[in-house]
């Protein structure tokens, strides 16, 4: 139990060290984390009763990583002003 928030705790660290020293990066990686967390809802709730296959839950999640990546460097490139 110890471990893995150990772990959390430094991975963690280190995304927030990387969204707040390289700005743009950490946009794309918010995204990203977004699509992932969306995809998997999506396989949660509805996809699942379809297939039962965990690539399925995979390939989701990377295409709506990528998707929420790129929304993420879109939302900086428009809203963020520095």
């Amino acid at each position: 139990m110890w471990i893995l928030f150990v772990v959390s705790s430094i991975c963690g660290s280190i995304v927030g060290y990387l969204c707040t020293k390289l700005e743009k990066i950490g946009f794309i990686l918010i995204g990203g984390l977004g699509g992932v967390m969306v995809g998997m809802f999506l396989y949660t709730a509805f996809l699942h009763y379809i297939s039962n296959s965990k690539l399925l839950l995979y390939i989701i999640a990377g295409i709506l990583a990528v998707i929420g990546g790129v929304l993420g460097m879109m939302i900086q490139r428009l809203f963020y002003f520095k």
